[in-house]
């Protein structure tokens, strides 16, 4: 949960790590090129200019998980984080491959990411067209996909747009970001929800950064933290279930 359904009958997954990372390279040399006398300027962790490694990757998981799901991770985020979402992904042995994609420079297409049975998408900076990856986000998951939205697309400066916000695709409304303080799992709703299925407590969790938003019309509270700010809800559009999660994934 969420959902199985998408097809595999355009794209496989390596010919999808392989495209994005082609065009990370073109997109990398002509930055390079309009500049060819001047050393590169780090602005902030993952500029184009201090990336190390590809813009996508895949980590063959559990090959023998019964439910053989194959997700990505499409954030856009300092150099690291990505990664550090993927390898504790694969750590569940819930999933046959999991593929890291790094949209802060180069966002995926709508066949590519059809390739992948869900999605998870955060960020801490915004997309290259936050707009077009809520329309492209949506038609995924108008096509079957299931999708969870985490921090901080939830929050107010890098926040979810397009269809994935205007259309009700929405299980949290956006709302500011919780930053600090003392949290911890607070009340259940839905002791009996598949996505709580052997979640016993948040480790390593720090400062637990999440959002002040609402649940959305339609959509049902399954877990809340501490200072009553929404943990997870989840909503279904068409039939195609969707999960929201008020927190920063690490």
């Amino acid at each position: 949960w969420p959902g199985e359904s998408q097809s595999r009958d355009a794209l496989s997954i390596s010919q999808v790590v392989s495209q994005i990372n082609n065009r990370a390279m073109a997109a990398g040399a002509n930055l390079f090129m309009k500049r060819p006398m001047e050393r590169p300027e780090v602005e902030s962790p993952g500029t184009m200019s201090e990336r190390r490694g590809p813009a996508a990757r895949t980590v063959q998981g559990n090959n023998r998980s019964t439910r053989s799901l194959d997700v990505a991770v499409i954030y856009s985020d300092i150099t690291g984080r990505g990664d550090e979402v993927v390898n504790l992904l694969v750590a569940t042995e819930q999933f046959n491959t999991v593929t890291g994609i790094d949209a802060q420079y180069t966002m995926p297409t709508l066949e590519e990411i059809s390739a992948f049975d869900a999605i998870l998408a955060f960020n801490d900076y915004d997309f290259p067209d936050p707009a077009g990856m809520g329309n492209m986000l949506a038609d995924y998951v108008d096509a079957g996909g299931g999708l969870v939205v985490a921090q901080f697309m939830l929050g107010p400066y890098t926040t979810v747009q397009g269809r994935l916000l205007d259309d009700g695709y929405m299980a949290i409304t956006p709302g500011e970001n919780v930053w600090g303080g003392t949290t911890t799992v607070g009340a259940i709703s839905d002791a009996d929800h598949p996505i709580l299925n052997g979640v016993e407590d948040l480790a390593d969790c720090g400062g637990c950064t999440r959002t002040s938003g609402t649940l959305a019309d339609g959509a049902t509270l399954v877990a809340s933290w501490s200072d009553d700010n929404i943990m997870v809800a989840v909503t279904e559009v068409n039939g195609v279930n969707r999960v929201d999660l008020g927190m920063y994934p690490h």
